[in-house]
């Protein structure tokens, strides 16, 4: 919808939209969003397979043609979807397609965890006890406490990970991280933890096994499968049809010293448009200059796409900024997942600029600039370290918060609005938070009656 709009009103540019057969139940909506749009002439839409498809993007009036997908469905409307015929018209740099070809496409998406001291941990955080403290301040104290800074990070990728069971282009495919770092270890396991409590999803999206399946294949050794606590029903609501088993949520480990570098280069140059997920154990001195250096130019030479990334740094330093201006990323995002570069008003959407129809990765051109710059190279988001808004790290929304959220807005009320505030909040803890506020209070109002 936002490619639409952008097409529309900052190419001024006529539209038709083509709706993804995954994704026909949109015409409706699309109908009544921009029913003013569409009577008067300016949008349409339509659906369709492959051949509706075909005959939309040659037809003699269209002049340009934009898509999100993949690389394939590139390649076969630029070049045409006969295999032979493609990689014919490829090496002869002969477009079948007459129109303009924009796109947004995937990408091998890094996540890049910077080595600085400091971080803390469950450990870290663990207050020690002292007994000439209040009863009532150790209990406030215990609900003040913050989330240590590797699990909010960790929810934070799992998050990215796991949603739209791992089918997004903007998904986190690449953690990059210190072998020798001392909060390596910890970060993983508490990586496969969580991994762990996360539903499994049916694979609804074409492909998606079969895909699975050719990293499972491609290392045997280093796949580490993790079915998770809930597993997820074989059907998909609204898709017509029973799927498949879902996935586990798949881990490939690949470290540097261990594996020779033809080894990596199938997980290094196939988007894994699936729950598949790697970890690159880059070997270093757990410092932060030579370990960034090092991280930059492996994501910028080796890995597929160009798309969007995440570099975590709980400091910024000379050698953070360095990487932020040497990574060539259309979507940098500084201690957030690039979900939220998606979400950012001004921030613009697309690959890395340089890349040709001949050998796209992530696409040609960007969306989202509504500000109107010329030259776009990439846009940075930044995030402080510690935020409540990035994605992940709150929990997830429970049927209680989806209840209190539709009672606030069908019937406001003050009542409506603290059950809301506590809906996922369990009630001894409630009950708790009660009890040491009476506490306080009674004892604030006791010594200043005897003061």
């Amino acid at each position: 919808m936002i490619d639409m709009l952008d097409v529309m009103f900052r190419l001024n540019e006529v539209c038709v939209v083509k709706h993804h057969p995954l994704r026909d139940y949109n015409v409706p909506f699309f109908e009544k969003a921009f029913a003013t749009l569409i009577q008067d002439g300016y949008l349409a839409q339509m659906t369709g397979g492959p051949k509706e498809s075909s005959d939309l993007v040659n037809h003699p009036s269209v002049d340009h043609v934009h898509m999100t997908g993949g690389k394939p469905t590139h390649d076969g409307i630029v070049y045409g979807f006969d295999k032979t015929e493609q990689a014919k018209n490829k090496a002869a740099e002969k477009p079948v397609l007459k129109a303009e070809m924009t796109s947004e496409l995937g990408c091998v998406t890094p996540w890049i965890v910077t080595p600085q001291p400091g971080w803390t941990d469950g450990d870290s955080l663990t207050p020690t006890p002292n007994l000439t403290l209040n009863l009532t301040l150790i209990m406030i104290l215990s609900l003040m406490l913050p989330t240590d800074d590797v699990e909010h990070h960790v929810k934070q990728l799992v998050a990215g990970i796991t949603s739209n069971n791992s089918c997004n282009c903007l998904a986190p495919k690449m953690l990059v991280i210190d072998k020798d770092w001392d909060k390596t270890e910890f970060f993983l396991s508490k990586l496969k933890f969580h991994l762990n409590t996360r539903a499994l999803v049916a694979p609804y999206y074409p492909g998606t096994t079969q895909r699975y399946e050719a990293f499972k294949k491609a290392y045997p050794k280093q796949m580490e499968q993790i079915k998770g606590e809930l597993g997820g029903p074989p059907d998909v609501a609204g898709a017509g049809k029973a799927m498949s088993e879902p996935c586990p949520w798949m881990v490939i480990t690949l470290e540097e010293d261990v594996l020779d570098k033809k080894e990596w280069e199938y997980a290094l140059r196939n988007e894994p448009f699936a729950p598949v997920f790697h970890i690159a154990l880059l070997t270093g001195t757990g410092e932060e200059d030579a370990f960034l250096s090092k991280a930059v130019s492996f994501v910028n030479d080796e890995l597929f796409g160009t798309l969007s990334m995440t570099l975590l740094a709980k400091d910024s330093t000379p050698a953070v900024e360095k990487a932020i201006a040497d990574l060539r990323y259309g979507a940098i995002a500084l201690n957030a997942w690039t979900a939220q570069c998606v979400s950012a008003p001004c921030a613009t959407w697309g690959a890395y600029p340089g890349e040709s129809l001949n050998d796209v990765q992530s696409g040609i051109g960007v969306v989202y600039n509504c500000l109107f710059y010329d030259h776009v190279q990439k846009s940075v988001l930044r995030s402080p370290f510690i935020e409540a808004s990035h994605i992940g790290t709150a929990g997830i929304p429970s049927i209680h918060m989806a209840r209190a959220l539709v009672g606030l807005l069908t019937k406001p009320s003050l009542g409506a609005f603290v059950g809301l505030l506590t809906a996922d909040v369990p009630r001894h803890k409630i009950m708790f938070a009660a009890g040491a506020a009476v506490m306080a209070v009674a004892i604030l109002t006791r010594y200043t009656l005897f003061k």
